[in-house]
């Protein structure tokens, strides 16, 4: 029997559990954490509820250890009351129905392209397998109309959100320094910069030396390079993506501790369904939602209440929520918030080419060495000019290689198909492991009404409706795939890196483009164009007017004064950049102006 037919004996007018406090926050991972973190500093009474369970650490490693797949979510246990996109079959939770049935029929990006985009419902959110990239968006992200004539502005600028990024940076503690990308050679990071790996340095010299370009640069990171706040330097083990197993990379159990010694509840496995009205529909009155807490099976009913109501639940489970509230308890059959219709459109992710081949005998790369995301990257695309004409490009070289965890098994077993054993397996493993090149560019993907989020009529275990998503890619960030495949192409070529199979990499022509993107290389050579990863983005944009917003430059509802959506779903463009760390700089301040609009006097008083 699924969960969606078990009975309870507890209903609204008979809640198993009622919960007030000052604020509920629908969402305990990194924007929702550091809010409430925020607040209860100022001695406000806060509870956040979190659909997932608490990840015991040791646990989760052993996990890890033990599963032979290693995939992202390998270390963790998710529960059936809070399905997420499975690893390898992201459409066992997004519905997708534009995408055709047959799964070997060619890849149409501008029709349809499968959404990727992986997240996690557990206290901590998807921070648990992150790159821990902390990186800001650059000056122009914010005003890409104004400046390229393309996408949108946003309602604030960079230079309103600076002091924020370097707040996120000190509580986090972000490794960095004048050569990493980033907006500026200036900013002060409260760590000296996670050093780039052999493998950045090959390729990086390999590339410049080729007049490809310059120099791989290093990145921000939230993982520590020295010890601090309690965590140890990072010390190179090469799981930090999906799980760090020392806690030097940071993730967002930070800071749901520090909420919790400051008095913030943090209540685990209630997973919230509905979000109700006043009688007069202008500010919320209370949220529902089934507490597995209390009970695995039938989930019984809670209500909370609070004078201020924070959804940080991720950009497509939040937009679900307020569609999900539509026609009942007052709220509008339009969905929460949503007078201006924008409530999950302008859905945004990254699309992502994917190149991967093994280097020359000669030239011993070392991959699997430091933290498995990136070290190392190139910036000459981050921004510039040529914005108006294509997309932003952030190309990675990936210390994970061709499969984190678990690449050099798979050599091994390609070893043992071909007979080898003994000294000859070994040496097999040795070279074959120590050639392996993974480049991986990310682009930019603009805000576009008809990429979004609906509800299907496929309904999850709680017999709740599954996110439904219409994406596409346009012609925009397809010429920044094409710029970028290209160069891939180039530095393949040059480097004399060959496919998987070890034949010589496409020629690069615009037919073997037109291959790419379809999906024919796919397969034979593991080259791909893809979308979404764990980028998810833009599904309640914020604005100016409440006519084409939803939210305001604090992240206040338009139409409900007491309500405020957070995270990535407020963003009106992504760059090519990690989004994290502004999600985190938003919420500070929107954790500010709720203090100073609803929290002033109680917090005078109290000080």
């Amino acid at each position: 029997m699924s969960i969606a037919n078990q009975k309870s004996t507890y209903s609204l007018t008979h809640p198993q559990e009622v919960i007030e406090d000052d604020v509920i926050i629908v969402g305990a991972g990194v924007v929702g954490s550091m809010m409430a973190w925020k607040l209860s500093q100022a001695g406000i009474n806060v509870a956040i509820l979190d659909a997932g369970a608490r990840v015991d650490k040791v646990k989760a490693i052993n996990r890890y250890k033990n599963d032979l797949e290693k995939d992202a979510n390998s270390p963790y246990k998710m529960m059936p009351w809070a399905p997420v996109p499975d690893d390898n079959d992201p459409l066992s939770y997004y519905v997708q129905p534009k995408l055709p049935s047959d799964p070997n029929a060619p890849q149409e990006p501008k029709k349809q392209i499968a959404f990727d985009g992986f997240f996690m419902r557990l206290v901590g959110g998807t921070s648990w397998h992150w790159t821990g990239h902390a990186e800001r968006l650059f000056p122009n992200d914010f005003r890409m109309k104004t400046e390229y004539g393309v996408g949108k502005d946003w309602p604030i600028s960079y230079e309103e959100i600076e002091p924020y990024y370097y707040q996120v940076e000190d509580t986090w503690g972000v490794a960095g320094g004048p050569d990493c990308i980033a907006p500026s050679p200036d900013i002060h990071y409260p760590m000296p910069e996670v050093p780039r790996s052999y493998l950045d340095k090959v390729i990086g010299e390999g590339v410049k030396d080729n007049n490809l370009g310059p120099d791989s640069q290093p990145l921000p990171h939230c993982r520590n390079s020295v010890p601090r706040d309690g965590r140890p330097q990072c010390c190179g083990n090469s799981s930090c993506l999906p799980i760090c197993p020392i806690g030097a990379k940071y993730d967002a159990s930070v800071h749901v501790h520090k909420a919790e010694r400051l008095g913030t509840r943090v209540l685990a496995n209630r997973v919230v369904y509905q979000v109700a009205l006043e009688q007069d529909g202008k500010n919320v009155k209370e949220i529902y939602y089934r507490n597995f807490d209390a009970d695995p099976e039938t989930g019984p009913i809670g209500i909370a209440r609070a004078k201020t109501f924070i959804l940080a639940a991720h950009a497509v489970e939040t937009a679900r929520l307020m569609l999900l509230s539509a026609g009942k308890f007052n709220v509008p059959s339009t969905g929460l918030s949503n007078s201006s219709d924008q409530v999950g459109r302008n859905l945004m992710g990254f699309a992502n080419i994917n190149t991967l081949g093994y280097a020359p005998e000669d030239m011993k790369v070392y991959p699997y060495r430091g933290p498995v995301s990136a070290t190392g990257a190139f910036g000459q695309w981050r921004d510039g000019s040529f914005r108006s004409e294509y997309a932003s490009i952030a190309p990675f070289i990936v210390n994970a290689a061709f499969k984190g965890g678990i690449g050099p098994i798979q050599e091994a077993e390609k070893g043992i198909e071909k007979g080898l054993v003994g000294t000859a397996l070994k040496q097999y493993v040795d070279d074959r492991t120590a050639r392996q090149v993974n480049i991986h560019s990310t682009i930019e993907i603009l805000p576009d009404p008809d990429n979004r989020v609906t509800l299907s009529d496929q309904l999850d275990p709680l017999g709740l409706p599954r996110p439904e998503v219409n994406f596409q890619l346009d012609d925009y960030t397809l010429k920044g795939c094409k710029k970028a495949w290209d160069w891939h192409l180039d530095i393949f070529h040059k480097l004399n890196i060959t496919t998987i199979t070890g034949d010589k990499m496409p020629a690069k022509t615009d037919e073997n483009w037109h291959k790419f993107v379809a999906g024919d290389f796919d397969k034979p050579y593991q080259l791909s164009l893809t979308s979404g990863d764990a980028v998810i983005a833009g599904t309640v944009c914020m604005g100016d007017d409440p006519k084409t917003a939803v939210v305001n430059s604090h992240c206040q509802s338009f139409d409900h004064d007491n309500l405020y959506v957070v995270g990535t779903a407020n963003y009106l463009s992504v760059g090519s950049a990690s989004p994290s760390l502004t999600a985190a700089a938003l919420g500070l301040r929107s954790a500010e102006h709720i203090i100073d609009k609803f929290f002033k006097h109680q917090t005078k008083e109290q000080s």
